[in-house]
């Protein structure tokens, strides 16, 4: 985030338990893209939990106030298949996973596993659960907006 510049943290709800963001959105008149950075409870509010790429009409009201960037721009926002405008079907394949929906109509390519982590207070190696992944709005058959998730749990 260093590389996009200074943004205020942003807490997305006044609900116990929601993130904190950090949101980006793209200098360029014609380009609505914005990029949010998350901290949810599971990284302790500070840890990187989640990212997630879309244009600003995809998200709240909230994060319509986010810091202006000329590193933010549409054509920066693709990470191998996975893009805006892209197909879902295409990334799960790239990655050689599978693909489901959620309950609320989302598409999802998920990946849990346990792993080994070295604790920072102790210094000692201990198992945690990873959930990490992606989720996607692919509404009309292209992503609309995506989110890479991370999150460890001991």
């Amino acid at each position: 985030m260093a590389q996009i510049g200074n943004a205020p943290v942003i807490k997305s709800a006044n609900q116990e338990g929601r993130p904190n963001t950090i949101c980006y959105r793209s200098a360029e008149a014609n380009d609505d893209t914005v990029v949010v950075f998350e901290a949810g409870p599971l990284g302790g509010f500070e840890e990187l939990t989640a990212i997630t790429v879309g244009p600003m009409d995809a998200f709240a009201a909230l994060f319509k106030s986010c810091t202006t960037s000329t590193k933010v721009r549409r054509l920066a926002t693709s990470a191998g298949e996975l893009r805006l405008g892209g197909d879902m079907a295409v990334v799960a394949k790239a990655l050689r996973a599978g693909l489901s929906r959620t309950k609320n109509g989302l598409v999802e390519i998920p990946f849990e596993q346990v792993s080994k982590v070295k604790q920072k207070a102790t210094g000692s190696v201990v198992e945690a659960d990873t959930a990490s992944g992606i989720v996607a709005d692919d509404t009309g058959g292209k992503v609309r907006w995506f989110s890479v998730y991370f999150a460890q749990s001991i």
